[in-house]
């Protein structure tokens, strides 16, 4: 099991900063929908129905979180998922449908 929290002298659970962007709806959506098939910033923004700009600035922190990578064709840039991006668009599914892989 994933442990997303960190201990503080405190006792009291803090989320790490890396996990903050995953309690927001959007980026585990984006994930999800690359984990079904790698695809570019704007079709991904139409499906998880949020803007473009919205779309690529998250898809860039899931970039440098290494969970997704890119690959240049002609204009566009595919996103996909990384080894560790499916892991974590699997254990969301998961946790959101309720169903063991």
């Amino acid at each position: 099991m994933v442990d997303w929290t960190t201990q503080t002298t405190n006792s009291k659970p803090e989320i790490r900063e890396e996990d903050k962007l995953f309690l927001n709806e959007k980026p585990v959506k984006m994930l999800i929908t690359i984990s079904k098939e790698p695809d570019y910033g704007s079709s991904i923004a139409r499906k998880v129905d949020t803007t473009y700009a919205h779309t690529v600035q998250t898809l860039q922190k899931l970039e440098d979180q290494g969970l997704t990578k890119t690959k240049k064709e002609g204009r566009k840039k595919i996103h996909s998922l990384t080894e560790e991006g499916e892991v974590k668009a699997q254990a969301f599914k998961q946790v959101l449908t309720g169903e063991n892989p």
